[in-house]
């Protein structure tokens, strides 16, 4: 009720600007915590619904508290100016505390739980700002309507202007930590107005607002939310250096250098790694995001890409495409990429090819009459705002739009986003909109639908003619593309099988964006489709392996399934690679038994191994495959001129060809007759990316090269070295390879290629090395004592090169650190080094 009936003072006037600004400073922490909480929560519709919830919820219990308290006007005020205290404090306490509860966050329950946690002590602070102020500007009872009304109105008016200014301009400007720190300064003068200007001033409650006031101008210096910066909703948090923060106006970004990447995120979300200068290439699937369209129309000339990202997929753009156009929605991201332009390995940016357009993709297009040859879509999680509605019918219908004749749109997709039924929504949706459609499977767990309004018969092509690979064979060779096995190997289903997957699926559309409510909820209970279950839903669907398929039956060229298995192998994708034996097994193709045999090999099992290349040889003594197989295991005793099997004996005079050119030269070289290896340096070089016998072949030709001792002749051999070994290193990943870049990178005196392999090294022996239990390893005693080899060179290196002024300090004692992590793995598993 009201009860104070004395004269009301005309100062009552000012607690509406008092309001405005409050309620703009409201909705400053509004926009801060959405935007900090969706490092956690993620930015789908249901955390930002989770967050909106926890928000008003606390408004309105704080209205309903102190609408209770405020019976007269000068308790109202008092109450007034400790509640803008209020809210300053507790959210100093939310920004300082939030990390530690971070880890709490479980599941949706978990993250209801976490933004109630986080946002209901301030908001409930915030709520009960409008009680009070209209208990300060009401005259009496008759009053109170006509007050409510002024307070909301200037309090909404003060809302619109602090969620504008905050996402537009504090925030991009003052990032979060400056943002925070004006925010509660903005509390504390609010609540030292309250106290001077609404009715005549309380001295001491004056003097204790002040010095609070002061005292966090002076101390209050809040510090990067470094833990929150980094924490993801579904992905591991990274370690590494932050050497890039921004926050945008639609996402915090953030570079963190890592075990040699430069890995770009925004909203906590993992969007790609690129290489630093000097760094040993490998298949990137981002890379072959822009290479893809032009494997399927080798005359591409014009491409749009939606989606900057890292900037990897720029970098694997084709020579031969003359104009690239990129649609980026958040302007940090393209200074991110400029900020480390100058220490990766390609800097797309310097392009002159390349155009980059700020804006939302479909309001881009929109805009715009122009064509393309190609359209490349990478955008964000498909959960995400800004990014779930580029994955509709819409978009892909509008994208149709802006091509050519015959042009090619091509949709990225993690299957970590999906289940069984979006993965065939997405493939419906693709038909629905594009007549001739494939899916392509470059990496275990990333998928390309490739659409387009003519035939795609992109193998066929390739066979017949050897474009676009024979245009330019080292760029192709670089992304490990160098034969149409590569592109057969990637093929996960062709137009008759994607459009019997895609049977009963479901569209995607604006109206029913099931990426948009799905995917994040897939990913959050653990329903995600793995690389294991992608291959188990699609390999019904999988024309490598169907007997009566085009790939087997009319094929213009031969197709070696034994390459095609070990790259499958490589890919982590043995199961496919067993099936296509077992498939090859029944319609009697010698491959398969090739490809068995080695299988077996490696498990141990020579006896059944060799049987198995006795019979392929048998069946077609011209087989140097098989032959090569077979004698592989033999090389030292041969060398050694050890009793050999008889039936191995007979077969070492009849390798031919390339094959026994290699053997001659890993002879030659394990007897140090270097001089010979350089002889068969020619007959190294037409040695196929499709034979079995290529790695030892680089391997043979770098390694003469490194071992030149001529000052005159050594910095060029060794950049040579370099050269074979990066065109190599793609197709195996051996970590052999990466000791011999080492050599050869250090010979030329590249130390900053040096370093940078060395740190590759180090990440591919710990991940072969797997999870250490003392006494138990998933490898061979020799497989560990090379990996111990390996790292004492690493340390050499590090000796060596530990001093030079052109390497930044930071990145020798980090490999310093993670090569003492590795050495400590080492002793568990293989002994004290």
């Amino acid at each position: 009720e009201f009860q104070e009936v004395a004269a009301v003072p005309k100062s009552r006037i000012w607690i509406l600007p008092l309001m405005l600004l409050s309620g703009a400073n409201s909705f400053v922490y509004e926009v801060l915590w959405t935007r900090l909480l969706g490092h956690i929560l993620g930015g789908s519709i249901t955390a930002f619904a989770t967050m909106l919830a926890g928000f008003l919820s606390g408004i309105a219990i704080g209205s309903a508290i102190a609408s209770r308290f405020a019976e007269t006007r000068s308790q109202a005020i008092k109450l007034f100016v400790g509640v803008q205290c209020g809210i300053a404090l507790t959210s100093m306490l939310i920004y300082q505390f939030l990390p530690l509860v971070i880890p709490e966050a479980s599941g949706l329950s978990g993250n209801v739980l976490l933004a109630i946690m986080v946002l209901l002590p301030a908001t409930v602070f915030i709520g009960a700002t409008f009680p009070l102020a209209v208990r300060i500007l009401a005259k009496d009872k008759s009053d109170a309507a006509p007050a409510s009304a002024k307070v909301y109105s200037w309090n909404t008016v003060g809302a619109i202007i602090g969620a504008t200014a905050a996402a537009f301009f504090l925030i991009p400007l003052l990032k979060y930590e400056g943002s925070i720190r004006v925010a509660i300064i903005l509390n504390a003068a609010l609540a030292l107005a309250a106290a001077t200007l609404l009715s005549k001033p309380n001295k001491p409650l004056v003097a204790t607002v002040l010095v609070f006031m002061v005292g966090l101008i002076v101390w209050y210096q809040p510090k990067m939310p470094e833990e929150i910066l980094r924490s993801s909703p579904v992905f591991a948090q990274p370690g590494g250096d932050i050497r890039f923060y921004e926050v945008g106006r639609s996402a915090t970004v953030l570079v963190i250098e890592e075990s040699g990447y430069l890995n770009l995120r925004t909203n906590g979300l993992p969007e790609a790694s690129t290489s630093l200068i000097g760094s040993p290439p490998y298949i990137h699937n981002q890379r072959m995001l822009s290479t893809m369209p032009v494997l399927a129309r080798p005359d591409v000339e014009t491409m749009l890409i939606v989606g900057l990202g890292a900037g990897v997929t720029l970098e694997g753009v084709p020579e031969s495409v003359k104009e690239v156009d990129v649609i980026e929605l958040e302007p940090e991201v393209v200074e991110a990429n400029r900020f480390y332009g100058d220490e990766r390995a390609i800097d797309p940016l310097k392009d002159p090819r390349v155009t980059i357009t700020i804006n939302d993709a479909r309001s881009a297009l929109t805009l715009t009459d122009k064509k393309y040859d190609a359209i490349v879509s990478q955008p964000s999680h498909p959960w995400t705002a800004g990014a779930s509605h580029l994955y509709t019918r819409e978009f892909m219908t509008l994208a149709k739009d802006h091509l050519s004749e015959g042009g090619v749109y091509l949709q990225w997709m993690n299957t970590q986003f999906l289940d069984e039924f979006l993965l065939k929504a997405l493939c419906a949706t693709m038909l629905d909109v594009y007549p001739y459609v494939r899916v392509y499977q470059w990496n275990p767990e990333v998928l390309f639908f490739l659409g387009s309004s003519k035939p795609l018969d992109v193998e066929r092509q390739i066979a017949l003619t050897g474009r676009p690979m024979v245009d330019d064979p080292l760029n192709y060779l670089e992304k490990g593309v160098g034969s149409v096995e590569d592109v057969i190997t990637a093929l996960a289903m062709d137009q008759a099988n994607v459009e019997a997957f895609a049977e009963g699926g479901q569209v995607i559309t604006d109206n029913r964006n099931y990426m948009a409510t799905m995917s994040a909820r897939v990913m959050a209970k653990g329903e995600a489709i793995t690389g294991a279950d992608v291959y188990r839903i699609l390999s019904p669907y999988d024309p490598l392996l169907q007997p009566d398929g085009w790939l087997r039956r009319g094929f213009p060229s031969p197709i070696s399934y034994v390459y095609i298995s070990k790259r499958l192998e490589r890919m982590l994708m043995r199961q496919r690679a067993l099936d296509l034996a077992e498939s090859l097994i029944d319609e009697r193709e010698l491959q398969a038994l090739v490809m068995i045999a080695q299988g077996q090999e490696r498990q141990g099992e020579r006896e059944e191994s060799q049987k198995n290349l006795l019979i392929a040889i048998n069946a077609d003594p011209s087989s140097q495959q098989a032959r090569y197989a077979l004698l592989l295991p033999w090389f030292d005793k041969f060398r050694n001129n050890e009793e050999l099997p008889p039936y191995v004996a007979e077969q070492f005079p009849l390798l031919e060809g390339t094959a026994r050119d290699t053997l001659n030269a890993w002879l030659a070289a394990n007897d140090g007759e270097m001089l010979d290896v350089v002889d068969l340096d020619p007959e190294l070089a037409s040695v196929l990316p499709s034979d079995l016998w290529y790695d030892t072949s680089v391997k043979l030709r770098a390694d003469w090269r490194i071992k030149v001792t001529n000052p005159e002749f050594q910095p060029r051999l060794a950049n040579e070295a370099t050269a074979l070994i990066d065109s190599a290193i793609v197709f195996s990943q051996d970590t052999q390879f990466y000791s011999l870049r080492m050599q050869s990178t250090l010979l030329a005196d590249d130390v900053v290629s040096a370093l940078e392999t060395a740190r590759r090294l180090v990440s591919r022996i710990d991940q072969d090395l797997g999870d250490v239990e003392p006494g138990r390893s998933n490898m061979t005693p020799a497989a560990l004592n090379f990996r111990v080899r390996q790292t004492t060179e690493i340390q050499k290196l590090i000796t060596a090169v530990e001093n030079d002024p052109r390497l930044p300090e930071y990145k020798i004692d980090s490999l310093r650190e993670s090569v003492q992590e590795l050495v400590a793995k080492l002793d568990i598993l293989a002994g004290p080094f």
